[in-house]
């Protein structure tokens, strides 16, 4: 059977945008890496009223539950709005340490059993750090689940103009208080929720933290780690040039044309870029993205031959993407089958 996509990049994104409407602060959100408290601190400085209702620690992750902006415009929210954007990091190996403790080890919630499920393991059974981080390894990144995934990938790196990037060590260091500009936000003590207690790290070798290291390479380079958890670290990250191209296909009425105009097909287009130069190359993030926006629907199928073949060239720049544009044909190719088995 041919994978459909469960984490399209549209609803990755809307999933990890939180702001309390009437407020000025959005957070993107970056699980394992106190989340739980920055969500609890949103909802005590904008909306305190709230609190007493989600009162369930684990609520706090439920939207629906939550004092949190909700429905379709989030991701046009978050690039339209006048909103101070920020998110927080931790050190990879020390954030799937944490992750593998909390949902993996002894899966007791949907979130465990997803993860083991989604790499071949059976969740019932106690799964080492290696057989885990192996099946996670033959995912497409953009797929894994946030818990686990690249960091990059949660925060859509390069892609969202960020105003502070916090580091989880230096917060530690620095009261438990998020300092923007002009205003500091207090951080929420959930630290009941926190699983160092629940860590072993003898189950982990040389050969799980390797995999770790290439798993979020990405991760060490965007944020700069060191592979020693203990080197020191700023306090905030270095941003990244920001590129509006995922924004806006992710926004757009008709995302074919800003497909379109980064390739310069098309009258207006073509100008364009023969004065402003060739299209700088796509991230693999934008181009899986791209190919998620095509794939719905058979766009993928109905494209103008050169349109089709710079997608498709694009695509053959990273494995990843190659495998994640094969997939996508052969599940078009399947549907007109199935409809007539149906």
């Amino acid at each position: 059977m041919v994978k459909s996509y469960r984490s399209l990049a549209a609803h990755r994104l809307s999933a990890v945008i939180h702001f309390v409407p009437g407020s000025n602060l959005l957070y993107m959100n970056n699980a394992k890496v106190a989340c739980t408290n920055v969500k609890w601190s949103l909802i005590d400085a904008f909306a305190p009223e709230a609190g007493a209702v989600v009162d369930n620690i684990g609520w706090v992750h439920r939207r629906a539950e939550t004092p949190f902006a909700k429905g379709p415009g989030l991701a046009q929210a978050l690039k339209d709005g006048n909103f101070t954007v920020f998110s927080m990091v931790r050190h990879p190996r020390r954030r799937f340490i944490s992750a593998y403790f909390n949902k993996v080890h002894r899966p007791r919630s949907p979130t465990g059993i997803h993860i083991l499920e989604s790499v071949g393991l059976n969740p019932e059974r106690r799964h080492k750090p290696k057989a885990v981080l192996r099946g996670l390894l033959r995912l497409q990144r953009q797929d894994i689940n946030p818990h686990v995934a690249p960091q990059v990938v949660n925060l859509f790196w390069g892609s969202v103009r960020y105003a502070k990037v916090f580091r989880l060590e230096a917060l530690k260091r620095t009261g438990e208080a998020l300092v923007f500009d002009d205003f500091r936000l207090p951080m929420a003590d959930k630290s009941r929720h926190s699983t160092q207690h629940k860590v072993d790290l003898s189950l982990f070798d040389d050969e799980d933290y390797e995999m770790i290291d290439h798993l979020y390479r990405d991760d060490y380079e965007a944020f700069g780690y060191d592979r020693d958890p203990q080197t020191p670290v700023s306090d905030e990250v270095e941003g990244r040039v920001f590129e509006p191209f995922l924004l806006d296909l992710l926004t757009h009425k008709a995302p074919l044309d800003v497909i379109k105009s980064h390739f310069g097909i098309g009258p207006i287009a073509m100008l364009r870029q023969r004065l402003n130069g060739p299209p700088r190359p796509l991230t693999y993030l934008e181009v899986g993205a791209m190919i998620d926006v095509l794939f719905p629907n058979g766009r993928l199928a109905q494209l103008p031959p050169r349109l089709r073949d710079v997608v498709t060239q694009s695509a053959m720049e990273s494995e990843e993407n190659a495998e994640r544009l094969r997939q996508s044909l052969a599940e078009l190719e399947a549907r007109p089958r199935e409809k007539v088995g149906g």
